[in-house]
């Protein structure tokens, strides 16, 4: 319950007054299609032009009518307008800013496939730290005006019908990735579309602990041949991410699929993360062939590398869930079985080293 509800006269006479009290300042452009505004908004909007004490409760009953008249357009330009009225210069000028913020919120708060819980409007405008250009400006409004149907069709779809809808945001997020990196400076576009995947998709890109503890010795042994290494590394672990991708993709699509569609994306899944893994392994060995024993030794970075590999080659890299694997790996005498000696072998390794390595999930 509202501690203030205006009358409908309180409010007319309320924005006539601020109409004719606020200076012939124009409002910032606002874009064509606006978000949907509900009165959950009044936090955000409260966050960013700060209201006072008078502006709060006019700014709840204008959010109440436009819920009252199911948030059309229409309705919500007058609302923009009705808003503009009782604010000051200064918030008026911030008033792109909520309309970031709530895109934002209504894009992050409730997604839940891969590649749709990102506002890569906001990012874009995020980067540029401020700055903008009349084409960036152009392609945000374009992306603003696919998204505004699918999230307002989102908020009340069921089932299947909401699948579709998130897919539809997901293909707009990854069509439109492209475009708007295309209008920004050369710098921040590739720092934008990496970033933009990885909050998209970040079980996909997260980043490798080898990569990290390739850079870390690289700090402290700075040779040609472990420059030349994490140049390879690098390479091929983007390569595994854009596997990783496809086969994160393929899975949510096949929620919609039937039963083979569902076993292949499982497959795929496996597949991948097998990569992954085996990616961690490799990197973690040709850092030690590459940079040496005894080089390694003498840095702090080199010497975690070569704990990891013992711990590796003791079993912490093993796919302990795959019984075939673990035949395979302790499987001495070439029986088929694990038995004898291999057991306890099998057995000590596992107790050291389970846990101890972190596997990706996709």
């Amino acid at each position: 319950m509202r501690e203030m509800k205006l009358t409908t006269w309180t409010l007319s006479t309320a924005l006539a007054l601020a109409v004719l009290a606020a200076p012939c300042t124009a409002l910032a452009v606002a874009p064509d299609h606006m978000p949907r505004v509900l009165s959950r908004d009044l936090p955000l909007i409260d966050r960013v032009l700060m209201l006072d004490d008078v502006q709060r409760p006019i700014l709840d009953a204008l959010l109440a009518d436009v819920e009252a008249e199911g948030g059309s357009q229409d309705a919500l330009r007058g609302f923009r307008d009705n808003l503009s009225a009782i604010l000051n210069e200064s918030q008026r000028a911030r008033m792109p800013e909520v309309w970031a913020v709530i895109y934002k919120e209504r894009m992050e708060s409730a997604g839940t496939v891969s590649g749709e819980a990102v506002d890569i409007g906001a990012l874009a405008l995020e980067l540029m730290r401020g700055e903008t250009s009349e084409a960036l400006d152009k392609r945000i409004a374009d992306y603003r005006k696919e998204l505004d149907p699918l999230l307002g069709a989102r908020a009340s779809a069921e089932g299947t019908e909401l699948l579709r809808i998130r897919f539809a945001i997901r293909e707009v997020n990854d069509q439109m990735r492209s475009s708007i990196a295309a209008v920004l400076p050369e710098a921040v576009a590739s720092k934008f579309s990496a970033v933009a995947l990885a909050k998209g998709y970040p079980s996909v890109f997260a980043a490798s602990n080898a990569l990290a503890s390739l850079d870390r010795v690289l700090a402290e042994l700075p040779t040609e041949a472990l420059r030349s290494l994490a140049d390879e590394a690098r390479t091929r672990y983007a390569g595994i991410c854009t596997r990783g991708l496809a086969a994160v993709r393929a899975r949510d699509d096949a929620q919609l699929g039937d039963e083979a569609a569902r076993t292949a994306s499982a497959g795929a899944i496996a597949e991948a993360e097998r990569e992954y893994d085996q990616f961690e392994s490799w990197l973690v060995r040709r850092m030690v062939e590459i940079g040496t024993e005894e080089a390694l030794a003498a840095t702090q970075a080199g010497k975690a590398v070569l704990d990891r590999l013992k711990l590796n080659d003791m079993g912490a890299d093993h796919a302990w869930h795959n019984p075939n694997e673990t035949v395979r790996k302790f499987d001495k005498n070439g029986n088929g079985e694990i038995d004898g000696d291999e057991a306890t072998a099998a057995l000590d390794a596992f107790t050291k080293t389970v846990g101890r390595h972190a596997r990706r999930l996709l």
